[in-house]
């Protein structure tokens, strides 16, 4: 039952590594778009985090406060991609910077929670 919680840890942290690496690379090339893929990000990191939040195995303790204000960024981050990619399909234009960089740093600062909590 362990290896199954790693293996869920392993796709939630596969989830962030989508979403930021989108931000990132759309940082380093210029580009500042959000795009399609840092929502697939959001999506794995959101189902494998609520099969996380579940006490399982027998025995584990979960701290949910940290869990709650992890989902809480996460909701924001949802929201900051919605309007980013709502704006950026009204427009044509890529997001305004606020955005961009507020999807950015909400991404960063739930893995930083994660690691430093």
């Amino acid at each position: 039952m362990e290896t199954l919680r790693d293996l869920v840890v392993l796709i939630h942290i596969t989830g962030f590594a989508i979403t930021f690496g989108a931000w990132f690379t759309a940082l380093a090339t210029r580009r500042k778009r959000v795009t399609r893929i840092m929502d697939v990000g959001l999506w794995v990191s959101l189902a494998s985090g609520l099969i996380l939040a579940a006490p399982w195995p027998e025995g584990i303790e979960l701290d949910y406060l940290k869990l709650g204000l992890k989902f809480v960024i996460l909701a924001a981050l949802g929201g900051t991609l919605g309007v980013g990619m709502h704006k950026q399909d009204k427009t044509g234009v890529r997001a305004p910077a606020g955005i961009f960089w507020a999807v950015g740093g909400l991404c960063f600062t739930n893995a930083a929670i994660a690691v430093l909590w």
